[in-house]
């Protein structure tokens, strides 16, 4: 399986991804903030957006051809934005996939992004884009599904997520078996 998180800078979703890993270990984690500091690189480039979902692909290749089947992977917007272009970089490998969009309003995101370890100008910069990558957020595709991590902590956002895509391989698969049966969502944080 693969599960999916997007949204604004600063809502959670490497936070998340790290709490993922803890709780529904064994399971990959492929970050795309590395891609950040290549020069040139541009989100808005096609091509470079495209060599994100390729390097993913290789990463799955390598990790699924040494026995792994779970994987956590934040996309940013920009990525979500253009999934639809280049989903096949994922779904080639026969995985479910199920994506997520995290979301909190304007004045948490700022909150968040405030207590991120960032040199000021990097903090200046991601706070200056909060009310734009909040409105990209809201209008990606419905296949992304919204979780609301406001009031909620990275635990509690990966136990959220690891409840409904329990919820969703029953209903989807019901009675087939599963490639091992996902860690219960606990109560509280």
């Amino acid at each position: 399986m693969i599960i999916t998180l997007t949204g604004p800078t600063g809502v959670g979703k490497t936070d998340t991804s790290w709490a993922l890993l803890e709780l529904a270990s064994p399971m990959v984690f492929l970050d795309c903030d590395w891609f950040a500091a290549r020069n040139p690189f541009s989100w808005k480039a096609e091509r470079d957006v495209e060599s994100v979902y390729q390097a993913l692909s290789a990463m799955l290749s390598y990790h699924i051809g040494h026995g792994a089947t779970r994987f956590v992977i934040p996309l940013t917007l920009e990525m979500s934005q253009s999934y639809a272009h280049n989903r096949s970089y994922l779904e080639r490998f026969g995985l479910p996939i199920f994506h997520f969009r995290l979301a909190c309003g304007v004045g948490h995101l700022r909150e968040r992004v405030l207590k991120r370890d960032r040199i000021p100008e990097q903090q200046l910069r991601e706070l200056d884009v909060v009310p734009a990558q909040v409105q990209i957020s809201e209008a990606l595709p419905d296949m992304f599904i919204p979780i609301d991590v406001s009031t909620m902590d990275e635990k509690t956002v990966a136990r959220t997520v690891l409840a409904v895509v329990s919820t969703m391989r029953q209903g989807a698969q019901q009675g087939a078996p599963a490639d091992r049966p996902l860690a219960a969502p606990a109560a509280g944080g």
